[in-house]
């Protein structure tokens, strides 16, 4: 059974971040973005009208600029890569199993914890809040503070961490400056960009491409999936339009000066990348230091793991990057290169490959969110312990099912009698025979559930 507290360092986006005075009081929140829908809209609805009636840009895609603009003023960003707010995230300074109500939502909302908790003890699970955007060297010297807070506060020799996407930034610098005390055990790494992404490098590197954008918002999924059905009623040149001068506003407030960003460019890149900057500049300076967190890491890291350290590996591969980028065809996840989050195949034996995993939905995944805790608790130590996880496997997302569909299932078959009272509690059987199918052939099965919970409830 484990015995280490477990520590998760989330990604870009999942710590509550605000924009504070220089006597700590708080003037806004910087991210999530705070948007008032009432507001935007009426600050769009005349240059939309005039698009919609004339069939012309009619200043809408300069509107919709400047309100990017406006959202991200409180990340902006100095030319020399200091940030030009103070900016502080919401932490928690104690185990999940004493948060309130409404901490615990806002971070189940992000991440699972809640059901990760299930495995190892809320009183073991501490959630390590930071601002991706600010320095890395910064963040690791908070993360160790927090690593030693955790471990007198539970009396523990070490810790284990989840890693998740960006957070393996700051998991590199981390092992860097600080693995000399050997704090932590395992690490597990779930889609972790540890040595970057093609796309950052794209971004940088100006290899990008928004000529089609109905397709691209397309590509992408979810949201931007449905938004670009409306994108075709509009003319052609108004979304290209909000999409160049939209990320024409993203990268001089943020992207271009960003150091943690330029921290995801990939090794085997950044020379190439890091070319474009004034090397007697502050900001080049600042980004070189950054990169020095990745120069020798996978050595390291084999040093490390020869004297006891414990690194495992969860990564999607063969879904492909949107093609918006010149990278688009490289096996990964979406998002990271499979190459970056399996550690190049350091550790063979503790890498686990979820065929079409989407990188922004690999906690929705139970399977992946049930191998973490095998691991965490000691049931499983390589891909060769269990037939019911092994070393290549599907991809899924219950995430719907888990949080919205089953509670309502379960709230109407309360009431319910006769035919649907039997087919809201064969819903709820076919759940649990899911979750129990730890081997993933395709998500058939959770798309025709949830078709089947809808029609019921």
């Amino acid at each position: 059974m484990n015995t280490n507290p477990v520590i998760i360092i989330p990604g870009i986006g999942q710590s509550c971040l605000y924009a504070e005075d220089k006597n700590g009081n708080r003037i806004r929140r910087a991210w999530p973005v705070e948007m008032d829908e009432k507001t935007l809209m009426n600050e769009l609805k005349g240059s939309l009208m005039k698009m919609m009636l004339f069939r012309v840009d009619g200043g809408f895609s300069d509107k919709i600029a400047k309100l990017v603009d406006d959202f991200t003023q409180p990340l902006a960003v100095n030319p020399d890569g200091s940030k030009k707010n103070i900016i502080k995230p919401v932490v928690y300074e104690k185990s999940f199993a004493e948060y309130t109500a409404a901490e615990k939502k806002t971070v189940c909302d992000m991440l699972p914890v809640d059901v990760i908790a299930k495995t190892v003890g809320a009183e073991k699970i501490f959630f390590f809040a930071y601002d991706f955007f600010g320095d890395i060297a910064d963040t690791a010297s908070e993360l160790d503070r927090f690593v030693a807070s955790v471990k007198a506060e539970t009396g523990a020799d070490k810790v284990d961490f989840i890693v998740y996407s960006t957070g393996g930034a700051v998991f590199k610098a981390y092992l860097k400056d600080f693995s000399v005390k050997c704090d932590c055990e395992k690490i597990i790494n779930v889609a972790a960009l540890l040595d970057g992404a093609s796309l950052a490098a794209d971004i940088f590197e100006n290899k990008y491409h928004l000529e089609d954008p109905a397709g691209l918002l397309s590509s992408l999924g979810g949201t931007a999936a449905s938004v670009s059905s409306m994108a075709g009623m509009l003319p052609a040149d108004v979304i290209s339009n909000v999409l160049n001068k939209s990320v024409t506003v993203l990268r001089r407030n943020i992207l271009d000066c960003c150091t943690s960003l330029w921290a995801l460019v990939p090794d085997s890149r950044f020379d190439a990348v890091f070319a474009s900057l004034n090397p007697a500049s502050a900001l080049a300076s600042k980004v070189k230091a950054q990169h020095d967190y990745s120069v020798g890491f996978r050595a390291q890291a084999k040093t490390l793991a020869e004297n006891g350290m414990k690194f495992f590996q969860i990564c999607g591969y063969g879904k492909k990057l949107p093609p918006v980028v010149e990278s688009y065809d490289i096996c990964s996840d979406g998002i990271a290169d499979t190459d970056s989050a399996s550690f190049g195949g350091e550790f063979p034996q503790t890498t686990w490959y979820f065929r079409e995993q989407d990188h922004l939905s690999a906690f929705d995944n139970d399977v992946i969110v049930s191998l973490i805790g095998k691991i965490l608790s000691g049931e499983i130590a390589t891909n060769t312990d269990s037939a019911d996880y092994p070393e290549k496997n599907g991809s899924r997302n219950t995430k719907k099912l888990r949080k919205t569909l089953i509670p309502k299932a379960k709230i109407a078959l309360a009431e319910a009698s006769g035919d649907k009272k039997a087919e809201l509690q064969a819903c709820i059987d076919e759940y649990e025979k899911i979750l129990a199918e730890t081997v993933i052939v395709n998500d058939e099965n959770v798309r025709n559930l949830e078709n089947r919970i809808k029609a019921s409830i």
